[in-house]
């Protein structure tokens, strides 16, 4: 998405931003549906956004609260208030959402990792976080100071996602960790440099065709 520094976003959402324009990629979609009130970086904080209450969904406890089935109906449905339209329903045939959902679940790979992050501005400094982890400090305390606002109150928790919903830099680091693990050497994305930990893996728990119809 277009200068969003989201972490992680529902599976169906990511999969409605593709199946409601097919010759259009994700950032054209969220520029044409969702800017107006959410921003270029989805934080709500826009005029139409704050006279709406829009949600600030760069953070990752608010992403975690919106389902897959919320996501995909609301960009599939689309959006009122008052009688009055926010967002237009996407036009989609069931072979459309078909082979997007084929497409998508392909992608998404067959497990889910329970995740959390510790995010700071600087190499350096994740390094350090790396180094008290080490010397025997708790994850969830360290958490605290990341600046990842929306996750650092949980502990840093980002909830259950599977690997494509993340940054391909973040998600590589921790996919082939051990439960309870973190990663030892810092992660940089656009946000900043990250520390991972894998809580738990389990199989994917992808919404089913009917989910998304």
């Amino acid at each position: 998405m277009k200068k969003i520094a989201l972490l992680a976003i529902p599976a169906a959402f990511a999969l409605a931003l593709t199946t409601t324009a097919f010759a259009a990629d994700g950032k054209t979609v969220y520029a044409d549906a969702c800017t107006k009130c959410h921003g270029d970086d989805g934080k709500g904080a826009t005029k139409m956004g704050q006279k709406l209450g829009a949600k600030d969904y760069s953070t990752a406890a608010v992403q975690a609260a919106v389902t897959d089935a919320q996501a995909f109906k609301s960009i599939k449905e689309g959006m009122k208030k008052d009688d009055k339209t926010l967002m237009k329903p996407s036009e989609l045939s069931d072979a459309d959402i078909k082979a997007e959902y084929d497409r998508f679940t392909a992608q998404s790979g067959d497990k889910e990792y329970h995740v959390r992050h510790i995010l700071v501005e600087t190499d350096a400094g994740a390094k350090d976080v790396i180094a008290k982890l080490k010397a025997g400090a708790k994850f969830e305390e360290l958490a605290k100071a990341s600046k990842d606002s929306g996750s650092a109150s949980n502990g840093g928790d980002l909830d259950w996602a599977t690997p494509s919903s993340f940054p391909k830099p973040f998600s590589d680091a921790f996919v082939n960790l051990q439960k309870g693990q973190f990663t030892e050497v810092p992660v940089q994305t656009q946000n900043g440099f990250h520390v991972i930990k894998v809580d738990d893996v389990r199989a994917a728990k992808l919404p089913t065709m009917e989910e998304v119809k």
